[in-house]
């Protein structure tokens, strides 16, 4: 009788955490609708912005028009070449309709359209943008860290009861 009181809690919860995720998640497309896409979330991908944007960093970018970009922010951008791809790097410069634009850890410096620049940089989070790429690249590995991350959290109400005992 214990045991299935005890099956039946541990579903309960199990159920609401996965609400509670359903809801989060379902809030966190309604703040990005009401926002009108009004920012991007992108991953680093390289280590040419270190230190200060290490490679897998996560940046979330504010959308902006191409010339309100100014030199010194770190601009979000794509090159014609790889329109998929979304670049980040320091505007160093203005040369007509083009930024100069430089990773801050290589001496590189590209010329890039002003329409070509989605945003610029307002907010990161070092390395937590290589978790995130992982998790979308594959579905498995998503759904072992969520169960995992579930598992845990029964387990911690375990734990907990079995320390009061």
């Amino acid at each position: 009788m214990c045991m299935l009181r005890e099956s039946a809690r541990l579903a309960a919860e199990a159920t609401f955490f996965l609400c509670l995720l359903a809801l989060l998640l379902l809030a966190g497309y309604h703040v990005y609708e009401l926002l009108g896409g009004a920012f991007i979330v992108g991953t680093v991908a390289t280590r040419s912005m270190e230190p200060d944007f290490p490679a897998g960093s996560l940046v979330l970018v504010k959308r902006v028009y191409p010339d309100e970009v100014a030199v010194g922010e770190v601009a979000a951008y794509s090159y014609p070449q790889s329109p998929r791809y979304t670049l980040f790097h320091r505007v160093v410069g203005v040369e007509g309709d083009n930024l100069v634009i430089k990773g801050d850890a290589v001496q590189n410096i590209d010329l890039v359209p002003r329409d070509r620049v989605h945003g610029v940089y307002v907010l990161g989070a070092p390395h937590v943008g290589s978790l995130r790429a992982a998790l979308a690249f594959d579905p498995l590995l998503a759904f072992s860290v969520a169960s995992v991350l579930l598992v845990l959290y029964l387990l911690r109400g375990e734990l907990k009861h079995s320390e009061k005992a």
